[in-house]
C-alpha cells in the first residue's frame, strides 16, 4: 500500500469503483498507455492500494488502455479479497 491517497492522480481519467472503493487510473512516464495501466484504489484516508497491468512485449492481441485498466482493476479486486482474508485470520 502507498502512504498517500489516490486523490493525487484524480482528474486524469474517470473514477472507477473496485469492491466499493473509489479508484482512479493513470499511466506512467515512459510507458505506452495502449499497453499499460496503473490503478490507485483509495482504501483509507491517506492510503491507497496500487495495482498495475502492463503488456510490455505488446503481444496481447487487441490490447488497449481500457483493457489494460480492466485487468488492473481485476488485480486490485483480487488484492482486496486477499487482504480481507488475511485480516480475518
Amino acid at each position: 500500500m502507498l502512504a498517500q491517497g489516490a486523490e493525487y492522480a484524480l482528474g486524469l481519467e474517470p473514477l472507477r469503483s473496485v469492491d466499493g472503493f473509489a479508484a482512479t487510473t493513470t499511466g506512467s512516464v515512459g510507458s505506452d498507455p495502449a499497453y499499460y495501466c496503473l490503478m490507485l484504489v483509495d482504501v483509507a484516508p491517506g492510503q491507497s492500494l496500487l495495482a498495475q497491468y502492463g503488456n510490455n512485449s505488446h503481444d496481447y492481441a487487441g490490447m488497449n488502455h481500457q483493457l489494460a485498466c480492466d485487468k488492473a482493476q481485476q488485480l486490485a479486486s483480487d488484492m482486496l479479497t486477499t487482504l480481507r482474508t488475511i485480516k480475518q485470520r
